[in-house]
């Protein structure tokens, strides 16, 4: 089995943070704020979720480079392949799961999960492209 590439799993890290970041400011933070049914304002002083969301990458990345390890399917094709199934399957699904019984609009679901499955595949590129060759 392939060792797990610890650099190109930080990397995704940091890149699912940058995703994040445009995915929430720049292209459906208020569709998505809305859909909570909260403001700017009351999102103001939680900082302490990006700790959260951080931890919450190292163990997606990590989890998924040894799923890809263990199958030895490196390449970006695979990576893709394999982060979009599994932000399908498990990621994205458990998403939707949890705002069926949360008070919040549909819309901001289908924001949430589309993240997280974009996340999975971006992760599942960079390990797939980058993986840590045999010694």
């Amino acid at each position: 089995m392939r060792q797990i590439n610890h650099f190109a799993v930080l990397l995704a890290v940091l890149l699912q943070q940058v995703l994040g970041f445009v995915w929430y400011h720049f292209l459906f933070g208020p569709a998505w704020l809305a859909g909570l049914g909260m403001t700017p304002e009351q999102m103001q002083g939680r900082s302490w979720r990006f700790a959260v969301s951080i931890g919450c990458g190292l163990v997606s990345a990590y989890g998924l480079a040894w799923l890809m390890a263990a199958m030895e399917k490196p390449g970006l094709a695979q990576g893709l392949a394999m982060g979009l199934f599994t932000g399908i399957a498990f990621a994205g699904s458990a998403v939707l799961l949890h705002y069926a019984f949360i008070p919040a609009t549909w819309p901001a679901a289908w924001i949430d999960v589309g993240v997280t499955v974009a996340a999975a595949a971006l992760t599942g590129g960079v390990l797939g492209i980058w993986p840590k060759r045999r010694r």
